[in-house]
């Protein structure tokens, strides 16, 4: 969420770009040409991801691939966004439009990953490990009290958090 990181300068808000996919291929059936365009730049660069991944590098190793191969498709990207954005048949309520200013909005979270190698392309990951939590929303009914619900949250937490970090 934009609002939790904006009055904090500790933090450095990363934004995940299977979000922005997601936008376009929303868009795909009004504007299939543009979102083609779109979800090529963006495969091609979870394809570098995927080559760092096999080639299990990291730290500045990692640094220094994304600078070389995923910055400058990183920046043809948001350049391509920012044409877009200017197309005059491009109307606000276009899925194409909206997408296109999510990416504009959100360009420098979504370049955080080029500067840290510690930082991943997306959230993936820690959406997947969380998906425990709505999915025991079911569950969840039969705690027999608020309290007790309260509580079976807080353990998901917990589990969840725990497996992030690896922990047994």
């Amino acid at each position: 969420d934009d609002s939790f990181a904006a009055n904090k300068p500790q933090i450095t808000q990363a934004q995940c770009w299977a979000h922005a996919r997601r936008y376009f291929l929303k868009a795909e059936a009004i504007e299939p040409e543009a979102t083609t365009q779109a979800l090529e730049y963006i495969g091609a660069l979870y394809r570098i991801e995927e080559e760092i991944r096999q080639q299990a590098l990291s730290g500045e190793k990692k640094l220094a691939l994304r600078a070389k191969e995923s910055k400058p498709l990183a920046d043809a990207f948001f350049g391509w966004c920012h044409e877009q954005r200017s197309r005059i048949d491009l109307v606000n309520s276009n899925p194409l439009s909206r997408a296109l200013t999510y990416v504009t909005n959100h360009q420098e979270q979504m370049s955080v990953f080029l500067c840290d190698p510690d930082v991943p392309i997306d959230t993936n990951h820690v959406e997947r490990n969380l998906r425990a939590i709505p999915m025991g929303r079911k569950n969840w009914m039969f705690s027999w009290t608020e309290v007790g619900a309260e509580q079976v949250g807080i353990i998901q937490s917990l589990l969840t958090t725990c497996r992030l970090q690896g922990v047994k």
